[in-house]
């Protein structure tokens, strides 16, 4: 007699978005598609947030003719994989992506605030990430209050790693003038 293993469903960029529009998913669910499974992302705390409110408010302002900012929205990077990082740096268009989500070619710079999420994010979501062609990918870590910056995909990671901290100056591949302090970003460090 043999042994059924079982197997997992995949599912489809367009079959994860038929979920929302059926009705199976909420508008309000927080879940993302990475390489056809469906996850579930935990509630973010009030320091995840604060960060991410931070980040939007120097990007936009920082670069307000420059690109377009996306808070928690999908972004389509395969046939299988719909994330929803917690900042997407996208290209500038006249339809404010009304039609489509942007894809790997439209994306300048992806930011995820990691805090629960860390593992995740230095692993499965930096793999996705950088086999997409995603080039730059900055992960927040909440606790530490760094920035690790990583550029340059490379197969399954990124050539280049760097860990920037409280002090330090940091900026997009995309736009080297416009120069961010860590601090203004991640919030002052606690004593």
């Amino acid at each position: 007699m043999a042994i059924e293993v079982p197997t997992r469903r995949r599912f489809s960029v367009e079959e994860y978005f038929k979920l929302f529009e059926i009705g199976v998913l909420g508008s309000d669910e927080r879940v993302e598609l990475i390489e056809g499974e469906i996850l579930v992302m935990t509630t973010p705390g009030p320091a995840h947030s604060a960060i991410v409110m931070r980040l939007n408010k120097f990007l936009v302002t920082r670069l307000p003719d420059q690109a377009l900012v996306r808070i928690d929205s999908a972004s389509v990077l395969s046939e299988d994989s719909a994330p929803r990082p917690d900042i997407a740096v996208i290209c500038m268009r006249d339809d404010f992506y009304e039609v489509a989500d942007p894809r790997p070619n439209d994306i300048l710079a992806l930011v995820e605030v990691a805090d629960s999420s860390l593992r995740l994010d230095r692993g499965r979501k930096l793999g996705l990430y950088a086999r997409t062609g995603i080039t730059e990918y900055w992960i927040v870590n909440v606790a530490a209050k760094t920035i690790e910056r990583c550029r340059h995909p490379d197969g399954e990671g990124y050539a280049e790693r760097l860990v920037f901290t409280n002090g330090e100056r940091i900026a997009f591949a995309a736009f080297p003038e416009t120069v961010f302090e860590v601090d203004d970003l991640v919030g002052p460090k606690r004593a």
